[in-house]
């Protein structure tokens, strides 16, 4: 059975993927931020925890912006085609 994407909804698509990579660049930085901290005693260190924040807001106003130019473009050509099927549990 196929499928066609059509219409993205901008904010909870934006929204979902700021989220994710707030949580991916947490996980990098904190253990940076401590390792710098340990070796050079530098307050720049927590510098570090605002590169989550910052990302996630480029995430979402960048998905914002893909996500509208891609309901541009579905309409006109077509959405992302994909195939589904129905499996036995």
């Amino acid at each position: 059975m196929r499928k066609q994407v059509i219409r993205l909804s901008i904010h909870q698509t934006s929204k979902v993927l700021a989220i994710l990579y707030f949580l991916i660049t947490l996980i990098f930085t904190v253990p940076a931020a401590i390792v710098l901290y340990i070796q050079s005693q530098d307050p720049a260190f927590f510098l570090f925890f605002i590169y989550p924040f910052f990302f996630a807001i480029v995430t979402y106003i960048s998905t914002a912006i893909l996500g509208w130019f891609y309901n541009l473009i579905s309409k006109s050509f077509g959405g992302v085609e994909f195939e589904l099927e129905d499996k036995d549990e």
